[in-house]
């Protein structure tokens, strides 16, 4: 069974953490600490820097997927991703810079499993999904159609050329 005070965090964070999940705890459904303890401490790592850079955005997270339909899964899955994400440093920072992203993006790893393991499994689509440019943006038939033909173009199999479909669809 984990502990908030085994968090490598602030002091005054890891207190604050132990009151939220105790009052979540006592609300109806509760929630299973330890599971979000044990995702906590992933997403915090061993890494002094990183730990700093997750103390900017623990609490806000956790508030985030008290929220979310499944905040145990929110969590997990969020550490899932964090762990094959590019740059865990670099993560971390897009959300403390821009907090209202948290909200989102944990409401998307609680809500849907579909979408957390697409993203767990390919993390570059990360980043089309919180720019507000790309999903804003409706592609044409004629600009898919461009976009496949060029990127099957550098192919010469069938079985190639279908995995690259797979892959737009995929993406799109």
């Amino acid at each position: 069974m984990m502990n908030h005070a085994e968090l490598p965090l602030p002091e005054h964070q890891r207190k604050e953490i132990h009151r939220i999940l105790s009052d979540a705890s006592d609300s109806v459904g509760g929630v299973d600490n330890d599971s979000i303890l044990r995702s906590l401490q992933e997403l915090a790592t061993d890494d002094a820097d990183l730990q700093t850079c997750f103390s900017d955005i623990a609490l806000p997270l956790l508030a985030a997927a008290l929220n979310s339909p499944n905040p145990e899964a929110a969590l997990n899955r969020f550490s899932r991703f964090a762990q094959v994400a590019f740059n865990r440093r670099t993560l971390y920072q897009l959300l403390r810079d821009a907090p209202s992203l948290i909200r989102t993006v944990i409401l998307g790893f609680g809500a849907s499993t579909y979408l957390s393991e697409i993203l767990i499994r390919q993390p570059e689509y990360f980043y089309d999904i919180i720019d507000a440019n790309v999903i804003g943006t409706m592609k044409t038939t004629e600009t898919m159609y461009q976009e496949l033909a060029k990127s099957l173009s550098h192919f010469n199999s069938v079985e190639q050329k279908l995995c690259i479909l797979r892959r737009y669809k995929r993406r799109e």
